[in-house]
């Protein structure tokens, strides 16, 4: 007599998914084009528009919980392949999208998915050139608030990294590199004011930034270790603000020029498990 084997059941020696919102929960949005992030998400990565007809189609992750690239390029053939919807994976529903074609973010070019690669195997990412941003239902975020974020991304040459902004009058800046100096979000009407420390050109890093108090300081982390010296406390948000844009700040003419792979935010201060998330974060990506 034969046995029938239940697919939906985690068989013995096959490890159940465990993603890295299930062990580190309470995201505010949660991004990736390589992988999947929590258990409870079970939608697609990406939204991708291929340049031959315009047609548009959502793109998942296999078995493995990794991005289906075959089915990404199976859909796109030997063309280009852009981004239109950028899911968010926290289960808050602030996907990212942009439905103009000359803004979306590249992942697939000449029928070659685009990826990055550090001492792991390369993963995909989205390839941000000036003038590629997302749009995102607004993200609240308080006088005070404490905040963590997380990015992924490598700068092709001296440029802008990764933006996250939002569109209020002040409006406050997450994450990108100036064009020589620094890292900075500046200090747009008395607004967020981050700063962080300048690296080299073609850098591949998880750039970590934790808000630690309300008003007056924060730390700056680059691949796990956290930065010292000039450029490296930054004030919190002095006033009531939001996040609602991805590579580009919000009414103004600066733009991502980098490749990006994922970028997860949490509002609260995550210091005491911050080791953990970028550990599993490279461990994945094998960044350093």
């Amino acid at each position: 007599m034969g046995f029938i084997i239940n697919p939906y059941q985690v068989q013995p020696g096959v490890p159940a998914f465990t993603g890295i919102l299930d062990t580190y929960t309470g995201a505010a949005v949660a991004y990736s084009a390589a992988r999947r992030l929590a258990t409870a998400y079970t939608g697609p990565l990406i939204r991708v528009r291929r340049s031959s007809d315009n047609t548009e189609q959502d793109i998942g992750y296999t078995s493995g919980n990794v991005l289906d690239e075959s089915a990404l390029t199976s859909f796109v053939g030997a063309n280009n392949g852009f981004v239109t919807t950028w899911y968010d994976q926290s289960g808050n529903g602030k996907d990212a999208s942009q439905s103009t074609a000359a803004a979306q973010a590249q992942i697939i070019s000449s029928g070659t998915v685009i990826k990055l690669t550090g001492t792991g195997t390369a993963k995909p990412c989205l390839d941000f050139i000036f003038g590629n941003y997302y749009s995102t239902s607004d993200i609240s975020i308080n006088a005070g608030q404490k905040f963590t974020s997380i990015h992924v991304d490598l700068r092709p040459f001296q440029g802008r990294g990764f933006w996250m902004s939002g569109d209020a009058n002040p409006f406050n800046v997450v994450h990108y590199w100036e064009d020589n100096a620094y890292i900075t979000s500046k200090n747009y009407s008395g607004s967020l004011d981050l700063i962080y420390q300048y690296y080299p050109t073609r850098v591949y890093n998880i750039v970590t930034g934790l808000s630690l108090d309300s008003n007056t300081s924060s730390s700056i982390r680059f691949n796990g270790t956290a930065l010292s010296g000039a450029y490296t406390t930054i004030p919190g948000l002095s006033s009531n603000n939001k996040f609602n844009t991805l590579g580009r700040r919000a009414g103004g003419s600066d733009y991502t020029v980098s490749k990006v792979q994922e970028f997860i935010l949490y509002l609260s201060d995550k210091t005491s498990t911050i080791s953990g998330i970028e550990g599993n974060i490279n461990t994945f990506y094998g960044v350093y």
